[in-house]
């Protein structure tokens, strides 16, 4: 002892290590193990292998609790979705997915260190890589790095998957807090001009999506029931409905509650003002009593009693403007008295010659017009609209009418008024008629164009003389509205508030469920592979504390690359120790010994010095033993005696 003290002292005087003598060193290592086998008791903590590290089962409740809540996230059975938005949303699943890779991350090691150890070579470099979670570890088989490749790659690749269902939507119901009122009246921002105005702006404003569809079309036909702009309603070929909408003060209340991104359905029972082509025109064109029957509603010349009219009296009714193209856009129906104005008759004539006598133009005239003539009726009707509103627009989505007229005090507004179509309309009406005069002739479009066209007149003149287009400053509906319920009325409606949301579609379940999925089956498997001799403890201070030392030199020369030329196999020789003297009092419990085999066909020998098999004959792990695999498989354990 004196002499190694001395030769330690020596040493450490020495600025030049490598002055010292090898067997110098060699002694003075010798006699420190010597030292330490006598003085320093065993540290190591033992204990019987674990069905389940409670850690790992943590783990697992703790990544099926994430992926719950990732489920309410997206889910749209509850209202989390719309109160959270997309963008909530992205931020709340990129802590759950982390949460639930690092519960996965637990887990994983241990179950692939059992796979290796039991159905593996049990290459030391394999484990050395499983534990370390390294792709690049010199020796490791290919098969294990690309196993630990896709543990690498598959939170980033799910953090990708799941940024791709961000074009859903979510809903929920809405109290409507400011009033729902609803009548004729234009959308938000196109008020009546001063001076009462003739309603153009608001026909244009109704038709222009319609108008645009429909020019833009060509030959294909259309399709039905379908909705355009703020409250058109094309019903079928011979029937277009301009429906009663919220009114602009109710709708910027809502406006102003909304962002960039969300939108507001409103869905009620409202009236709606519907034009339809009669098809008993088709029979009554050469009926003298059904010309006669719409041509005495008119206003009369002074003195004129007639009860029957010839086709010059119709010729006298007629309003008509000059396409240019031989054609003439000609009207008939009420004008400047206040009369029945619920209907009008509608066609293009050729323009008679020049040459021809005024008597006979007339009558040409009036016969071609009673030939090809169109008659509509218009009347208000019960409907059904749902409006979707953004923060700076209004569209009418989808609706649907009763087809039944509503009462007659509710058709005052067309049954005895003054429309004045034909005074203020004509231009108009030629501007959205006229391509129809020739070239579209035949299309599918003629019948729903004039229908469409003209229930917008009628509603238009209708929301200029009658409806109502705002509410007081303070918030209450002006006295007069007992008085004209027929254009404006309280509506109990049903709201529904819409934000942008991920879609939560299957594939987006499966995205989620894809890493809590992957730590049950693990945390299974390594359950169902109790057998083998490895708990969740093993790596370096388990691998030192129960390596054989001899078995160590096959690893000399490795202590700073910590790389070997050719694969280590590690042979797990596992008892339980029935020592009454052992340190720590470690009497029954497991140990486990590995010994280091050279896979090149080298021998590894037992603290006792007995020849093993080499390694193309040997069962390399206690579990293949176990399960009858191999030709020593009647060995459990190797019994080493002290």
């Amino acid at each position: 002892m004196q002499q190694a003290a001395q030769l330690s002292y020596k040493r450490s005087e020495n600025a030049n290590p490598t002055s010292t003598p090898s067997h110098v060193l060699r002694a003075i290592s010798s006699v420190h193990q010597e030292e330490d086998a006598q003085i320093l008791p065993g540290l190591g903590k033992p204990r019987q292998k674990h069905l389940l590290d409670k850690f790992d089962v943590l783990a697992v409740l703790g990544s099926s609790l994430c992926f719950v809540a990732a489920f309410v996230t997206v889910s749209p059975l509850s209202s989390v979705p719309w109160r959270l938005g997309v963008t909530r949303q992205f931020q709340v699943l990129g802590v759950l997915m982390s949460l639930m890779n690092q519960c996965l991350l637990r887990i994983a090691p241990q179950f692939l260190v059992l796979i290796e150890a039991c159905f593996g070579p049990s290459y030391l470099q394999n484990f050395d890589a499983i534990l370390r979670k390294s792709v690049t570890t010199s020796g490791t088989s290919i098969f294990w790095r690309v196993v630990l490749l896709a543990l690498l790659v598959l939170p980033i690749g799910l953090s990708v998957a799941y940024k791709e269902f961000d074009h859903g939507s979510s809903r929920v119901p809405s109290a409507n807090a400011t009033g729902s009122f609803y009548g004729m009246t234009g959308p938000l921002g196109l008020q009546k001009s001063e001076g009462n105005g003739l309603g153009l702006s608001f026909m244009a404003n109704a038709t222009i999506e319609y108008y645009n569809t429909a020019f833009n079309a060509n030959s294909t036909p259309p399709t039905f029931p379908q909705t355009y702009g703020f409250n058109t309603l094309v019903q079928s070929n011979t029937s277009s409905a301009k429906l009663d909408g919220p009114f602009p003060d109710y709708v910027k209340a809502i406006q102003a509650k909304l962002t960039t991104a969300d939108s507001f359905w409103l869905d009620a029972d409202v009236n709606g003002t519907v034009t339809t082509y009669n098809k008993s025109i088709e029979s009554h064109r050469n009926n003298t009593e059904f010309w006669d029957f719409y041509l005495s509603m008119l206003p009369q010349d002074p003195g004129n009693n007639k009860i029957t009219f010839n086709d010059s009296d119709i010729v006298q009714k007629l309003e008509g403007m000059n396409l240019y193209n031989n054609n003439t856009l000609q009207l008939l129906m009420n004008g400047l008295q206040i009369r029945n104005t619920s209907w009008a008759f509608v066609t293009f004539t050729p323009n008679p010659p020049h040459s021809m006598p005024d008597s006979d133009q007339k009558k040409k005239l009036g016969q071609d017009f009673r030939r090809s003539a169109m008659l509509f009726h218009t009347r208000r009707e019960r409907c059904h609209g749902t409006w979707r509103i953004t923060y700076n627009s209004i569209q009418l989505i989808k609706g649907t009418c009763q087809e039944h007229s509503l009462p007659d005090d509710a058709q005052i507004c067309f049954s005895n008024s003054t429309q004045a179509i034909p005074q203020f309309y004509m231009p108009s009406l030629l501007e959205y008629l006229g391509p129809f005069s020739k070239e579209r002739r035949e299309s599918p479009w003629l019948l729903p164009t004039f229908a469409t066209v003209l229930a917008g007149a009628f509603w238009s003149r209708a929301v200029v003389l009658d409806g109502y287009f705002g509410w007081s400053n303070n918030n209450t509906v002006a006295n007069d509205l007992v008085f004209r319920q027929s254009v404006y009325y309280l509506v109990q409606d049903s709201a529904i508030s819409i934000r942008p949301t991920m879609n939560a579609s299957p594939a987006l379940y499966a995205t989620l469920v894809v890493q809590p999925a992957l730590a049950i089956v693990f945390l299974l498997g390594s359950a169902c592979m109790y057998g083998v001799p490895i708990d969740k403890g093993f790596g370096m201070i388990a691998f030192l504390a129960g390596v054989r030392v001899e078995t160590l030199k096959l690893l000399k020369g490795a202590s700073i690359s910590g790389e070997v030329i050719r694969p280590l196999r590690v042979r797990i020789l596992s008892w339980k120790n029935q020592n009454d003297d052992d340190d720590n009092n470690n009497k029954g419990s497991t140990q486990n010994e590995y010994v280091l085999e050279d896979d090149s066909g080298n021998f590894a020998f037992s603290s006792k010095g007995h020849h093993l098999l080499p390694s193309s004959h040997r069962v390399w792990t206690a579990l293949r033993a176990g399960l009858g695999v191999g030709k020593n498989s009647d060995v459990r354990y190797d019994k080493v005696i002290s």
